[in-house]
Order: structure tokens, then sequence, then C-alpha cells
């Protein structure tokens, strides 16, 4: 863990790199839990100060360097402190919470209104939700939730995902979708009253794509 924080802040110094992504947090293990035997006394707490002063030379570091830090982490299932109950929490203590400039939580949607699939019905990606837990600049974040696609292989359905969120944002209905649950339909209208629709999202991109932009919107 330590070697892996000080490659860290040595590339963040050089000033080489716009972009650092750690991951994991949980993989940055001090040196004192890789050498001890399993029958020493256990010393607690070394995970958490490796991490917290990670993210005190980071919060300093990256703005001075013109840099920015992603840490990737993950929650564990501990002991409530009522008995029988469980708590989730990330891993490396509380610092992080603290000196970070944003956390998001990110959540994998289950089911089959998680998938994303192909012409051929072949799962090629998944939704996954976003929840912002803390914002540090702007507007607070909390209870903010955004749904967003993760692809495994770049397929033509990129594009529609893409494009279709956007189109369907607060406000902005050039498309639509129609019809009942589970039989509808996406549609948009062109300036002339064409109606173009489809119930296949991959068939509707590239319907659109033929044709003309509109000149007043």
């Amino acid at each position: 863990g330590e070697t892996i924080c000080n490659a860290i802040i040595a590339m963040i110094e050089s000033e080489l790199y716009g972009l650092i992504v750690v991951d994991s947090i949980t993989a940055l293990i001090p040196n004192d839990d890789l050498e001890k035997d399993f029958d020493d006394p256990t010393r607690i707490g070394g995970h958490a100060r490796l991490v917290g002063n990670l993210g005190k030379k980071l919060t300093y570091l990256t703005e001075r360097h013109n840099t920015s830090a992603i840490l990737i982490n993950q929650f564990r299932i501990g002991a409530g402190s009522i008995p029988n109950t469980f708590v989730k929490t990330p891993t490396g203590g509380h610092g992080l919470r603290y000196y970070a400039h944003y956390r998001l939580e990110f959540r994998r949607i289950n089911g089959a209104s998680g998938k994303i699939l192909n012409q051929d019905k072949e799962v090629i990606g998944g939704k996954t939700e976003v929840k912002i837990l803390k914002s540090r600049y702007g507007k607070s974040g909390e209870d903010v939730t955004v749904e967003m696609p993760v692809l495994f292989e770049d397929q033509k359905s990129d594009t529609f995902v893409e494009f279709i969120n956007r189109a369907k944002a607060k406000n902005y209905e050039l498309i639509k979708e129609v019809g009942q649950k589970g039989k509808k339909k996406f549609q948009y209208i062109t300036e002339d009253g064409e109606v173009i629709e489809s119930q296949d999202p991959i068939e509707f991109i590239d319907l659109l794509k033929s044709t003309p932009a509109p000149e007043k919107r």
C-alpha cells in the first residue's frame, strides 16, 4: 500500500498525467498487515490511517498540480452497534469521506430491466444507478440519482443509449415513448408532421439517421 501511495504522489508531482485512477482503495494493504503473523496482536486502523493520509495529500497536491484523481472503493458488510444488525461501510475508514470533493455510489440494476441487448438479443451491457453522496462544489448532491449505461463492448446500441438519454432529458420531448407497458414504441414527429416510430431501438436510430435535421428546432 505504501509503495502504491508513493507512486501516486510521484505521478501527480510529475505533472505528466491529467487523470489518475486508483483501483482500488481496498487493495492498498499496509506493509505491517502483510508482514505480521496471524498470531501477532491485532493492530487496529492501519488501513484507515494509510488511506486517510493519502486523502490529505491528494486534496492539496491535485489542486496544486492540476490533476484529478478517482479512487474506486467497495462496500463491506459489518456488524452494527445493535445486536443482529448490519451496516454497509466503505473500506479504509472515514478519512476519504471528509477529504473527497465528490462521492458517488454505484449500484448495478439487476433483472431484465438492467440489461442492454443488441439486435441478436445478446447482453452487451447493463444499467447502473448512481447516487451523489457528496458534492463539495456547486449544489448539494443529496438524494440526486441518475441512471447510466455500462457497455461491455462497442456496439451500435451505444449510439442509441447516448442519443435517447439526451433526447428524453427533462423538458425535452422530441423523442417520446408511446404505447402500453411492454409494447412501447419510440416516436419522433418531424416538422412536416411525419411520424417516425419503431419498437426496436436500433431500427429507430437508423430511421432517425435518414431523416433530415429540423430547421426550427
